[in-house]
């Protein structure tokens, strides 16, 4: 082992199951209180809108697919019925939707409300995981967990399942983190952890393979070292070799149908920058010429009827005990 190689160090925080249990519980509470409203009586009525039902119908479509067409499910000849269209390149959300497979119909209503909780409550707790390992604070790791899962970028799009299902990423980020700074040997078990943890992300949303791939590259450039970059590689081979299937679908649809990427054109919406993160612009449907008016419209009786705005409004109340806890921090790290 050369010089350049992290020797593995005992540096885990002590887990306590009734002290975890808890914080998981806080932010399953949390993410319950938050969606509550919009969950009943079903997913598309109301204040979530008609988008949820979009997951709805893929998890139905995936399953008769398979049952129909085995050998090409990824092709719906109920659209333009007779002649069929390719749904390739919907997005599935293949993460929330492949349990569909084996839901009974009348379930699938119920599988996207626990979907859309759960994704908040891991999101947070994951989250809260990552930060505590790397900062040993406990208070400062709970509201980064907060941001993660309830920043306006998040409570803003409760009808996009797909950009919603980032549980994952902190896992990522922690079997990474614990590569780089030596608490986990740069091997073949600790790509597969990762190259999992990337690939149920990708499963997700494919803007999150897209998206943490630039960011792993990134970071090996900045660590610059070719133990490190072997590891990346192990890890990339991984979750190349999990989504395999869908990505052959996707290629061989490609060149069967020809499609133009004609989205990329408007690539606005592509935008997934720190700033947007916590700050909407002009091309989010939450704007600014819409948020004095969405104020204004909350101040009122029925304000708490809306899980859009209170979360909206509860991203940025997080962000700011985020802040405070910076400014105040008990333990030194």
């Amino acid at each position: 082992m050369d010089e350049g190689t992290p020797q593995p160090i005992d540096l885990d925080h002590p887990r306590n199951p009734i002290r975890e249990t808890a914080v998981f519980s806080f932010f399953l509470g949390l993410s319950v209180l938050f969606l509550w409203n919009g969950l009943w009586p079903y997913p598309g009525a109301g204040t979530f809108g008609g988008g949820c039902l979009e997951y709805v119908w893929s998890g139905w479509w995936l399953k008769e697919g398979l049952l129909t067409r085995p050998l090409d499910p990824l092709f719906c000849p109920l659209i333009y019925w007779p002649v069929g269209a390719s749904v390739a390149f919907h997005d599935f959300s293949y993460l929330n939707t492949l349990p569909s497979v084996f839901l009974p119909t009348d379930f699938l209503l119920g599988w996207h409300n626990l979907c859309l909780v759960a994704t908040f409550a891991l999101s947070g707790y994951f989250m809260y995981r990552f930060a505590f390992e790397v900062t040993g604070s406990r208070a400062g790791a709970v509201f980064a967990g907060l941001i993660f899962a309830f920043a306006p970028f998040r409570t803003s799009r409760l009808t996009q399942l797909n950009t919603l299902s980032q549980e994952f990423i902190p896992l990522l980020f922690l079997v990474a983190w614990r590569v780089d700074v030596g608490r986990s040997q740069a091997n073949w078990k600790a790509a597969m952890l990762g190259g999992s943890f990337l690939a149920l992300s990708a499963l997700g949303s494919w803007y999150h393979l897209s998206i943490l791939t630039v960011v792993l590259v990134a970071w090996g450039v900045w660590k610059w070292r070719l133990w490190f970059w072997g590891f990346l590689c192990r890890l990339f081979f991984v979750s190349g070799a999990i989504l395999s299937p869908w990505l052959i679908q996707i290629v061989w649809h490609q060149i069967r149908f020809d499609y133009y990427p004609h989205t990329l054109v408007r690539s606005h919406r592509f935008s997934c920058d720190l700033l947007y993160y916590f700050v909407p612009y002009e091309y989010d449907s939450w704007s600014y010429s819409k948020i004095v008016p969405k104020i204004e419209s909350t101040i009122g009786p029925g304000w708490i009827t809306s899980p859009e705005r209170v979360g909206y409004f509860l991203g940025y109340a997080a962000i700011a005990l985020a802040a405070i806890t910076i400014f105040r921090r008990r333990k030194k790290v």
